[in-house]
């Protein structure tokens, strides 16, 4: 049955039908924007969607969605603390293996924008960036991409950083810091323990671009581990951690709401 040009369509928590909708996958031609969000978070969560065909959704060009996505302004939270780390093992005069430094560099880059996926996909199924007027990239409350999609590119860039890190596993077994960070995406994903609502985001935060990666880097092409270094993220994990505060007062209130 054809379904017409534009509608509203409210459904509960407990209704069948109410996860395809919230995930984009209850038609390959039509999008579910959320326009109202009620006891979000609860049994009796309510959701009305405003259901238009995915060709009249004003969508901008695919590069635009695919940044505002991955968000490049918060990689260098990634970025920042590989740059100087690298620069600190280089001034000692180590000669480090480029193919591996290349490679994690880039599968940890691979990997953050992958969390940002993850971390959109699900504040969007759990309805916390449903409540907040500025929360999270916008791209699937705007319906320019499905929630179903997030997901899957999120899948896809995080298996682009596996294979990135294959000649770090190789030769380190950093590999336990990377399984940890692995562990931690996927809880930002599907929120099973439920870390966000219980204000533990932000310690994963301070260790996944502090320490955590700092040492983890260092370990991966230098072979070493040293005080210096987790000295280091600790400076890069508390920048990070103001980051996130300030995203937390932005949103305190709809966060509140949303019983987080």
């Amino acid at each position: 049955m054809e379904m017409p040009a534009r509608q509203l369509k409210t459904l509960s928590r407990r209704d069948p039908d109410f996860s395809s909708y919230l995930e984009g996958t209850f038609s390959d031609t039509h999008l579910a924007i959320p326009v109202r969000s009620l006891n979000v978070g609860t049994q009796s969560e309510e959701v009305t969607f405003s259901i238009v065909p995915e060709e009249n959704v004003d969508r901008p060009a695919a590069i635009v969605v695919a940044r505002t996505l991955v968000r490049p302004s918060t990689l260098i939270l990634s970025a920042g603390p590989m740059v100087v780390a690298l620069m600190k093992i280089l001034s000692t005069g180590f000669s480090p293996d480029w193919l591996v430094t290349i490679g994690a560099l880039v599968g940890v880059l691979a990997f953050h924008a992958a969390v940002n996926l993850f971390n959109d996909y699900g504040d969007h199924i759990k309805g916390q960036d449903r409540v907040r007027p500025h929360g999270g990239s916008r791209a699937i409350q705007k319906g320019w991409i499905r929630a179903v999609r997030v997901r899957q590119i999120a899948w896809g860039l995080t298996g682009f950083a596996v294979l990135c890190g294959i000649p770090v596993v190789v030769s380190s077994p950093v590999v336990i810091i990377a399984g940890l960070a692995f562990l931690f995406a996927l809880e930002f994903a599907f929120q099973r323990i439920r870390l966000k609502s219980r204000g533990l985001s932000e310690i994963v935060a301070f260790g996944m671009t502090g320490p955590l990666l700092t040492v983890g880097f260092a370990w991966a092409i230098a072979g070493r581990l040293e005080w210096a270094d987790a000295s280091l993220g600790c400076i890069f994990g508390s920048i990070a951690l103001m980051y996130f505060h300030l995203v937390n007062f932005e949103n305190i209130m709809p966060d509140a709401q949303a019983g987080a």
